[in-house]
């Protein structure tokens, strides 16, 4: 994957480079206020994963909406983990 990833970058192809487990990019700045914002509320322990946690799903229901322009129901999003979140349409 690392070299696939370094054969595109070299052809001048623009991708971000997950294959080394984190990104080739800066953290966004709203993430790092969410971060700090989470912890300065004592929001920094696990969450349910799976099905099981209603704000989560709400927010990708929202992400999907504003983003992508698709309608996701809450039933049908899940987080896979804190760092990777998904939707199941």
């Amino acid at each position: 994957m690392i070299s696939e990833a370094e054969k595109l970058k070299a052809r001048g192809v623009d991708i971000a480079d997950f294959g080394p487990g984190e990104p080739d990019f800066p953290t966004p700045d709203h993430i790092k206020k969410a971060a700090i914002k989470a912890i300065e509320e004592n929001k920094s322990k696990y969450t349910p994963s799976g099905r099981h946690h209603a704000a989560a799903a709400k927010a990708i229901c929202a992400w999907h909406k504003r983003e992508l322009a698709l309608r996701t129901r809450e039933k049908n999003a899940w987080s896979a983990s804190a760092a990777n979140i998904r939707s199941s349409m």
